[in-house]
């Protein structure tokens, strides 16, 4: 992989009148913004100011993995119509994308300093993260996946793996979330030599 995944940097012809202020001190401010906030709050990404952060965290996206197949290993969406296709920010009908993704476009260009990044797993969704950076093949596969899709969209400055948790921890299989039981988060002795791996391949 030729280039670092943390920071991949984009070019955006930015009027100066659409310039906004940014953070005047040297601190990181990150902020976390999860994709539900459409429905019951109400909050869409046109909301945030942007002046106050250094960094947006996107929350959450999922993964994909067969232990048998693990150069399948990729990211995902966790609700395709609130990241890509609703309107409720202001997107046109004819947008690529919509959602909350051309929402985020919007908010990178009133904002240039802000770096957006994608966080991966969070309490409900981290049990691939342990079989993923095991396999060498996988971690491979997984980083290439995560590189192609900042080539998709450029306004996306890089990942935050938000493994919960490594070795202990985690969701133990017995909590209801929204009616629904997710599968206890599985461990192994090296999930954090594999971690490091993985952010390692991340950064090729």
């Amino acid at each position: 992989m030729v280039r670092k995944l943390n920071y991949l940097l984009g070019f955006f012809l930015i009027f100066p009148f659409l310039l906004q202020a940014q953070p005047n001190h040297n601190k990181k401010v990150v902020g976390y913004y999860a994709q539900w906030a459409i429905y019951a709050r109400d909050f869409n990404v046109d909301k945030i100011d942007g002046s106050k952060l250094t960094h947006l965290m996107y929350a959450f996206f999922g993964t994909e993995f067969d232990p048998a197949n693990p150069q399948s290993a990729k990211i995902k969406s966790l609700d395709t119509y609130a990241d890509f296709e609703h309107t409720e920010g202001g997107a046109p009908w004819n947008a690529t994308p919509k959602g909350n993704f051309y929402d985020l476009m919007q908010l990178k260009q009133r904002y240039p300093h802000l770096k957006i990044l994608i966080s991966i797993g969070g309490w409900t969704k981290s049990q691939d993260l342990p079989g993923i950076a095991a396999s060498p093949v996988a971690r491979t596969a997984f980083a290439q996946n995560m590189a192609n899709f900042l080539t998709t969209y450029p306004f996306i400055d890089g990942f935050d793996i938000d493994w919960e948790f490594p070795i202990i921890g985690g969701i133990d299989g017995t909590e209801v979330i929204g009616g629904i039981t997710p599968p206890a988060q599985p461990h192994t002795p090296n999930d954090h030599k594999n971690l490091v791996y993985l952010l390692k391949e991340m950064r090729l």
